[in-house]
């Protein structure tokens, strides 16, 4: 269940703020569909890929809370220790070809030709459905690979 609730918290945390603020933000500028959709794989999706992978570093132990013990909330003169604590190895630099790039290079079998058919075919007020309809297909996919990893 932890995974689950791993993989949900940032979709809604990191992914769907930053793409929803994306997507607006490439409408505005009214770029030809063959842009846009170079713009999304090649610039977008690598700096996305590597927010997905810290994001999931950090909640996997990357980053600590610092929080006050027992004892320290029980005396109230006693100083309370709040803060985080990161373990910077627990991240994998964007140098590394697994996982960051691996998975981008893998994500393009599914993302590359959903974008192209999505700039060229998609109405601009259905290319949000159209993106969680390629998103889902591309999570099962995902999901599939870190399982096979884990074993």
């Amino acid at each position: 269940m932890r995974p689950l609730i791993q993989q949900v918290s940032v979709g809604m945390v990191v992914i769907s703020p930053i793409v929803s603020l994306f997507f607006a933000r490439l409408a505005r500028w009214n770029l030809d569909w063959k842009v846009n959709a170079a713009l999304d794989q090649f610039a977008f999706s690598p700096a996305l890929n590597i927010l997905i992978s810290w994001a999931f570093n950090a909640i996997k132990g990357g980053v600590v809370p610092l929080l006050p013990s027992i004892s320290e909330l029980a005396d109230p003169s006693a100083a309370l220790t709040l803060g985080i604590e990161l373990h910077r190895d627990r991240f994998d630099t964007i140098f590394e070809y697994y996982p960051i790039w691996r998975t981008l290079v893998v994500s393009y079998a599914v993302w590359l030709p959903a974008t192209l058919f999505r700039e060229k075919f998609v109405p601009r007020h259905f290319m949000g459905g159209f993106n969680n309809v390629v998103a889902f297909v591309w999570n099962f996919i995902f999901a599939s690979m870190m399982a096979a990893k884990a074993r």
